[in-house]
């Protein structure tokens, strides 16, 4: 999570990015939030995978957390 965060925290949105900051935060809290939810999963042992089903169902979610992605991974 440490690393995400600090890849996240290179970007400059509103110039590298093209997106403006806020949406930009939108984008990086929705994946934080799963994150942390695979995190938490992991560490209790909870086999139970059906939060990230849930999470990608809703479009909110999913299109934050894939936006975020391709933001991330275009340079």
């Amino acid at each position: 999570m440490e690393r995400f965060q600090k890849l996240s925290n290179e970007f400059e949105p509103d110039i590298q990015v093209g997106q403006q900051e806020h949406l930009y935060e939108i984008f990086v809290d929705a994946t934080e939030e799963i994150f942390n939810q695979i995190s938490e999963a992991i560490q209790n042992g909870v086999r139970d995978d059906s939060f990230l089903v849930d999470a990608f169902n809703n479009e909110y979610n999913s299109s934050a957390i894939i936006t975020h992605f391709r933001v991330s991974c275009n340079p």
